[in-house]
């Protein structure tokens, strides 16, 4: 036994010997590598197009976990930039994944750190490189170089990054392209990563915590006083596979934070160059989960955008606006906005003391399209000061010389159609009638049965007309009222169908306003009556058919067409029990004593 028990002691001896021969070679191996630069030169000479390491100095006191400062990471392939720094590190190493092109980290902790990302481009504009990060190290601008074959499994020869149990402090800094967050306060940034480029992402669960964050876009700051936390994690994916959203199925995510808007520029790189946004600032609150791409009930946003200016050529609105998103079954954003003006460079069109509007999405799949949808519009007092402003808006040339409008507007739309009412009172109006110039005031409501976004196409299923005070030409106090319906205007086009219906003190007014032939005005004369017509516009074709009026002693039945061929129509005007026809043909207007229904049939059927 004592034989036994001294060659054990031996051979632990000789062990622990070993061990310790084995752990001191490692300690003055690996630091001499370290401490002299030559582990640099060796690792980067494994890969040196790709990935370069960098550290001012750097220790190992235990096997593959080395402590450095000053450590940075840059690497690069055909479509990206990047580089990692950091004041303080200490990690882990897998030794063998070396062998296999991977680079694994483990139980990581760093201090200061700074990420820098930037893509490669063609042809860069002047703006968008000087709101790139500067890369050490890394020619500036990044262009892209000529097209390469893709890699194949057989031939891919890029390396991997595996980071386990990171833990940052102090993150002062995150770059991407030209959006620029910084951290007064530091993030901290617990969690994992695994990429393979070209080949694979996952995001371990991670949690990220801002304190007094700020986002630049280029020289503009968006926003600032971020403070908040998100947790998150992407499943493994091939990023060749999902087609645009598609790769929200792979994302968890619980955003609970706020944050100062300092302006809506982030919204021009989704509607420039159509629209443009300035002002705008206020502030967010938001409170998200997001799970496989699906945003989970409770989920909700809270927004203020004060002084907001959008730009639509040389059309400008303005206002303040609050809004709300809540997520249940469905998503909904309601949007207020007070004190909304409308200009045309420096002339006002439009005006509204509050403006409502509530949008629907019933599916909150962000990785699946977001249709259906609806949307429901609330302008209960809004007014125009000058109606000749509308110039340009209504297809053609506005008809208006002066007047004001007050009015209330509210609609609903969803997918490609939309429908709703307007109330409108003029007052002080002057405007163009057929031959007729019109003065006066009065009520005009519209229903709006449908708009065919596509067609660009709107259905009036009523429009209802009470003008009052009206005067053309010596003539005063007329008045006017009656109906439209069915009326269909195509926007743009400028054609217009319509029927209309109603009563008029007499007939001059109404048959000014359908072009009516001088001489039938005078046969009608001054009496109060009822009048019907089919009107039908069209660029440089006016088309009045099927007109009935009808007063105390007077009944007239007539239709008239005018184009750029010529003019035509006719009119049967009945009146003490005799009738009198009048033809409108191309080489003039002729009377027909004692004419005949029979005549104004044939008149009629060649129309």
């Amino acid at each position: 036994m004592k034989v036994n028990r001294a060659k054990a002691t031996w051979v632990g001896r000789r062990v622990l010997i070993a061990v310790f021969g084995t752990y001191v070679a490692y300690l003055l191996i690996i630091n001499l590598l370290l401490l002299t630069g030559l582990g640099q030169k060796i690792l980067n000479a494994a890969e040196p197009e790709h990935v370069r390491l960098e550290w001012a100095s750097a220790y190992s006191l235990w096997f593959m976990r080395v402590h450095t400062t000053g450590f940075a990471v840059r690497g690069e392939d055909s479509a990206v930039e990047w580089r990692i720094t950091a004041d303080e590190a200490s990690t882990g190493f897998g030794f063998t994944d070396f062998l296999d092109r991977r680079l694994r980290m483990f139980d990581t902790k760093a201090k200061g750190v700074s990420v820098r990302i930037r893509f490669k481009v063609a042809a860069p504009t002047a703006d968008y490189l000087a709101a790139l990060p500067p890369i050490e190290g890394l020619p500036n601008p990044p262009l892209k170089g000529p097209p390469v074959p893709e890699l194949t499994d057989e031939n891919y020869n890029l390396w991997s990054a595996e980071l386990d149990d990171v833990v940052a402090d102090d993150v002062r800094e995150v770059w991407v392209d030209t959006l620029h967050y910084t951290d007064k306060g530091g993030i901290h940034v617990a969690g994992g990563l695994y990429f393979k480029p070209l080949r694979a992402i996952r995001l371990d669960p991670t949690e990220i915590t801002m304190a007094r964050g700020a986002v630049d876009v280029g020289p503009k700051r968006l926003a600032d006083d971020i403070h908040g936390e998100v947790r998150a994690a992407i499943a493994e994916f091939d990023p060749r596979v999902p087609n645009g959203t598609e790769v929200f199925r792979n994302i968890d995510c619980r955003i609970v934070g706020k944050a100062r808007l300092t302006d809506l520029v982030w919204i021009d790189s989704l509607t420039a160059p159509v629209l443009a946004f300035t002002g705008g600032g206020g502030p967010v609150e938001v409170s998200a989960q997001l799970r496989a791409g699906v945003l989970e009930h409770g989920s909700r946003a809270d927004m203020r955008f004060d002084g907001w200016t959008a730009w639509l050529g040389r059309t400008w609105s303005s206002g303040t606006s609050i809004a709300h998103a809540r997520v249940g079954r469905a998503m909904t954003v309601a949007l207020e906005s007070y004190g909304v003006s409308v200009h045309h460079d420096t002339t006002s069109v439009l005006g509204a003391d509050l403006i409502g509007a509530v949008v629907t999405l019933a599916n909150t799949d962000l990785a699946a399209p977001l249709h259906p949808w609806s949307a429901h519009v609330d302008m209960p007092s809004g007014r125009v000061a000058d109606l000749k402003s509308l110039d340009g808006y209504l297809g053609t040339e506005a008809p208006f010389y002066a007047g004001s409008a007050v009015f209330a507007l509210h609609g609903d739309a969803r997918a490609n159609n939309a429908s709703g009412t307007l109330v409108s009172t003029l007052a002080g109006v002057s405007m163009q009638a057929g031959k007729a110039l019109v003065h006066g005031g009065g009520k005009i409501d519209l229903t709006l049965k449908s708009y065919d976004f596509d067609k660009s196409k709107a259905t009036l299923s009523l429009a209802r007309f009470d003008l009052h005070d009206l005067q053309t030409g010596d003539q005063t106090g007329y008045w006017i009222n009656g109906t439209a319906s069915p009326c269909e205007i195509g926007v743009g086009s400028g054609e217009v169908s319509m029927v209309v219906a109603g009563k008029a003190r007499d007939a001059q007014l109404p048959l000014a306003l359908m072009a009516a032939p001088g001489i039938v005005v005078g046969l009608v004369g001054k009496q109060g009556f009822t009048f019907s017509a089919r009107l039908h516009e069209k660029a440089n074709e006016l088309a009045v058919s099927d007109v009935r009026l009808i007063g105390d002693t007077v009944e007239v039945t007539a239709h008239y067409r005018s184009a750029p061929s010529g003019k035509s129509g006719a009119a049967l005007v009945t009146t003490s029990g005799s009738n009198v026809g009048i033809e409108v043909r191309k080489d003039g207007m002729f009377l027909r004593p004692f004419a005949s229904q029979s005549w104004y049939a044939s008149t009629s059927a060649t129309k």
